[in-house]
């Protein structure tokens, strides 16, 4: 028997969004879901939008007088019924499929269901995914592997878990014990905070490479316009990690993490305005390639994609392969890692940005034979560029 999935979401003057996310809730292939829409006093037509949905079966409808979209989150998980829940922003929208993929991953033993995010800033699109691999984790896992570097992960600078609520599946009562932790007066990464809890707490979790989310970047989002009142609250922030994981990391380790997450995030946003933006480029390892070098790059996304474009008019490409390669459709062609034993090469880069992949496809390669004097994971570094 499916499980009641309660989906809450929270409007506070979205009637420019709200009837695309409403209906892209309606059209999910999984059908035992109630749906909580709580509106946070808008101002504009939102309320009105809303009523439109008032007679749907599954439909509750919610307004209170504006307090926050953690009051707003709260007021509709208290209302909810349901055995697992998703937050859904009124600006946001899902694809059809999203619900049922996160379902199909949760078990009784879990807690939570991650995904990633397709993040949407005009006409440019951008899928994120945690860093740590598809996959589950118990609760030595979460402990060992997750909490260490959760705040901002010093290697490869992002956040290892992505640090939104909106794109996971939580057991109702882990996201109860979450959205109560978190102080109402934080203001920024106050999500992040909450999952942090919720990781602290969980039994186990499961990771996917599956997106579905649709989040759309405003000019007024915290991507684009920082606002220095914002971090009012990071003294209750810090606060609350040191709380969280400071029997797993040092105190000065916790607000170094918070300090580089804040740093990139405000930073990047108040560049934005002069069209600079921070990138991470992979680094080519000029050392040991010229442009007699046989090289053959393993990783055809779009990362990767962009690389072998970088990298075409000054190396020697002879190969261009990705496990995936069957459904990738590039300007050169990808073919089969197999094609790795038939084809000479002198270097092997792996054009993957997660490490805990390129370790991965790393094993795997060796296992294959590949001789592992001959691999390169290529490493990554941030850069600015312009955007136009």
């Amino acid at each position: 028997m499916s499980i009641k999935v309660s989906v809450i979401v929270t409007v506070y003057n979205e009637e420019l969004y709200i009837r695309e996310c409403l209906d892209s809730i309606m059209s999910q292939t999984y059908d035992n879901c109630e749906v909580i829409v709580v509106d946070d006093g808008s101002k504009d037509g939102s309320r009105d939008i809303c009523l439109e949905y008032k007679d749907r079966d599954n439909v509750t409808l919610i307004f209170k007088e504006n307090g926050g979209q953690s009051s707003a989150r709260k007021k509709g998980l208290y209302t909810s019924t349901g055995e697992a829940v998703i937050f859904v922003d009124g600006d946001d929208w899902l694809e059809p499929d999203h619900i049922q993929n996160l379902t199909s991953k949760f078990g009784a033993d879990v807690d939570m269901v991650t995904s990633g995010s397709i993040m949407r800033d005009g006409d440019k699109v951008t899928n994120i995914f945690d860093v740590v691999p598809e996959g589950e984790y118990n609760c030595d896992d979460i402990r060992s592997k997750i909490l260490p570097d959760y705040i901002c992960d010093k290697v490869s600078k992002k956040q290892i878990i992505t640090q939104f609520i909106t794109n996971k599946l939580f057991r109702i009562d882990c996201a109860k014990k979450g959205l109560e932790y978190v102080d109402e007066r934080i203001r920024f990464n106050e999500d992040g905070l909450a999952l942090c809890k919720v990781l602290v707490d969980a039994k186990k979790i499961v990771v996917t490479r599956y997106a579905g989310h649709n989040y759309r970047q405003h000019a007024t989002s915290i991507c684009h316009s920082p606002k220095k009142e914002l971090l009012c609250g990071l003294p209750l922030l810090e606060k609350g990690y040191n709380e969280l994981l400071g029997n797993i990391i040092s105190k000065k380790e916790i607000l170094d993490q918070i300090c580089m997450n804040t740093m990139h995030v405000f930073l990047d946003a108040a560049l934005s305005d002069y069209n600079i933006k921070m990138v991470r480029r992979f680094v080519t390892p000029w050392k040991i390639i010229n442009a007699n070098t046989k090289v053959a790059i393993y990783g055809a996304g779009q990362k990767g994609s962009l690389y072998r474009d970088e990298i075409e008019q000054e190396t020697n490409v002879v190969l261009w392969v990705d496990k995936n390669y069957s459904s990738i459709k590039r300007k050169y062609e990808v073919q089969d890692p197999m094609e790795l034993l038939n084809i000479q090469f002198d270097v092997l880069l792996i054009a993957i940005e997660n490490e805990y992949i390129q370790m991965d496809v790393q094993s795997e390669l060796i296992a294959k034979g590949i001789k592992s004097d001959k691999i390169w994971p290529l490493r990554t570094e941030l850069v600015w560029e312009k955007t136009r």
